[in-house]
């Protein structure tokens, strides 16, 4: 059974990604969702990347689609901070 931690990291990736793909950040005024979006997609990343090491050492079936997921996000939100900078 994976960590707690990293099933919380996981679901809270999936609920981001979630809310990004349905538009709930344009209904956010802009200030607010410019403060929101990327700092905790970024942070959530962090996490995610950390607790996909220490968690292959628990279980390896869950530590790969977790560092897959958390990579793909990370390169994601810096390719949309790149995007949204031209």
């Amino acid at each position: 059974m994976p960590h707690k931690w990293s099933l919380m990291i996981g679901g809270v990736l999936l609920v981001h990604w979630v809310l990004w793909l349905s538009g709930f950040y344009a209904f956010l005024p802009e200030s607010v969702a410019d403060v929101i979006f990327l700092p905790v997609w970024i942070v959530i990343c962090a996490f995610g990347a950390v607790l996909a090491g220490v968690e292959f050492k628990n279980n390896t079936a869950f530590a790969v689609p977790l560092a897959g997921f958390t990579i793909v996000s990370f390169v994601f939100a810096f390719f949309l901070e790149g995007l949204s900078k031209m």
